[in-house]
């Protein structure tokens, strides 16, 4: 009986964690339009059809006891409704793998949204219904007798906990771009991979649908953030923005601008060099003087290094499917340089600036396959100031160039957190020892595709909506 009541105990709660699993990474796949609720830095929100899908792939999954019983799920219902997640389980169970004498039971329950504490966030279950759907020998009939009760399963069953914390990430590629121009130079830059740490801040079941929020850990410095909402206004702007999902999409997901800020600030802060500067041949300086002898004085750049650090990187707006980039970056030049000055020839080295002064630069949001990126707009320039000084024939010349960074090149990829992995393992057989503990045997792959992707900068957020495809690839994983 120990053995029947763990098993049990771990199938109910296996297919059932799957559910909540599948409404927890269901979300993280998820997108949204609209305003995010107070507290939350991204919203997820997942279709019911795409978390029945995904709960359905449970199907099949096969529990050994030590004795050598097995249990079967055969069948799962998932509805969702405002406050909680329906289940409705079929399971088989037989004495023995190959025995012909088997016992079906249906068991109704219900996952709660749950609260945060500690490590995890805490989903509850409750059992409303367990039933016998065919009649059993009579010894199993007694051996069950004590598991038809709701209330028993709701002593055995342990809260299903989502860890509290989520990565993502952001990602920028290495580049390397040429300026033209009276100041012409090569320009490199390393590739960046930032992470952000995020909170569970809360977990809804809607009528139809699943939503969480997801709020920065830590908070980003700034201005003290207004008192949080009570939970009940917290529940009503989350349903309302469920409701914003198309009833042909599966899947919302909402990016605010403090997220993606705090990104972007750990991309400036990443490296000491941000743009290495290669300075090619060029003459920056051309004067002829006047009078009876006119002499041509000028500057040639033989070649040069530099580097530049990016002090800013910022985003100030996000609104009718732009957003505006302040960027700033400061850094040293040093120029191998040649020239004439009233016929006297020189050469010099001087250490001049480079300088992108506070400039703001238009971005927008495109898809590729999966992925979700943020682009400077083709043909974006970003004024950059240039300088040099020098000491010729006992006078001060200042030489000063404002060039055009071809910001399309530099940041043409800035690939923005996902939310959602390509494959999930799922459990397609367990095994129960005899102390109780039970153990994976095996795993069986389950693969998703993001359908018809739809990306837009909307209500100083980002936001991405899709259809989830589920893709079983036919050898399983072990």
């Amino acid at each position: 009986m120990h053995y029947l009541l763990a098993s049990r105990s771990r199938l109910f709660l296996t297919a059932a964690c799957c559910l909540a699993l599948a409404a927890c990474w269901g979300a993280r796949f998820a997108p949204a339009a609209g305003q995010v609720p107070l507290g939350a830095d991204a919203l997820a929100v997942i279709s019911e059809r795409a978390l029945a899908e995904t709960a359905r792939q449970l199907i099949g999954l096969e529990i050994k006891l030590a004795n050598g019983a097995l249990l079967r799920l055969t069948g799962i219902e998932t509805e969702i409704k405002p406050a909680a997640a329906l289940v409705r389980l079929a399971v088989q169970a037989r004495p023995a793998p190959d025995s012909p004498t088997a016992v079906s039971l249906q068991l109704t329950g219900r996952l709660e949204s749950g609260t945060g504490g500690g490590a995890a966030w805490r989903m509850p279950f409750r059992i409303d219904r367990v039933a016998l759907a065919s009649a059993p020998a009579s010894w199993l009939s007694d051996l069950l007798s004590d598991w038809l009760s709701p209330q028993r399963w709701d002593a055995a069953l342990p809260p299903l906990e989502i860890p509290l914390e989520l990565s993502e990430t952001l990602e920028i590629p290495a580049g390397r771009f040429d300026v033209g121009g009276e100041f012409p130079m090569e320009i490199a830059t390393p590739a960046s991979r930032v992470r952000v740490d995020l909170i569970v801040s809360a977990l809804h079941f809607l009528d139809g649908r699943a939503a969480l929020a997801l709020r920065l850990a830590p908070a980003p410095p700034g201005p003290a953030a207004a008192a949080p909402r009570d939970a009940a206004t917290l529940a009503g702007e989350v349903a309302r923005l469920g409701r914003e999902l198309p009833a042909d999409r599966d899947l919302l997901l909402c990016l605010r601008r403090p997220l993606i800020n705090a990104l972007l600030e750990q991309v400036a802060s990443a490296h000491q060099t941000d743009l290495t500067i290669r300075l090619k041949p060029s003459r920056i300086r051309s004067e002829q003087t006047s009078g009876t002898i006119q002499v041509l004085n000028y500057t040639d750049v033989e070649g040069g290094d530099g580097r530049a650090d990016v002090r800013q990187l910022r985003l100030e707006r996000l609104a009718g499917g732009l957003a505006e980039l302040r960027l700033e970056a400061q850094g040293e030049l040093t120029a191998r340089l040649r020239g004439r000055e009233y016929g006297i020839p020189y050469r010099l080295s001087p250490t001049g600036l480079f300088a992108i002064d506070n400039q703001a630069l238009p971005l927008e949001i495109v898809n590729e396959g999966d992925q979700l990126l943020l682009r400077a707009r083709p043909g974006s320039r970003l004024p950059t100031s240039v300088s040099l000084g020098l000491n010729l024939a006992g006078q001060r010349i200042a030489i000063s160039h404002t060039i055009e960074l071809p910001a399309d090149r530099w940041l043409s990829r800035i690939v923005l957190p996902n939310f959602f992995d390509r494959e999930l393992l799922l459990p397609n057989r367990l095994e129960v020892a005899e102390g109780g503990g039970a153990r994976t045997a095996g795993t069986r792959p389950l693969r998703y595709i993001l359908s018809q992707l739809d990306a837009r900068i909307h209500d100083d957020a980002v936001n991405l909506s899709a259809i989830l495809l589920l893709r079983s690839p036919e050898s399983p994983a072990k």
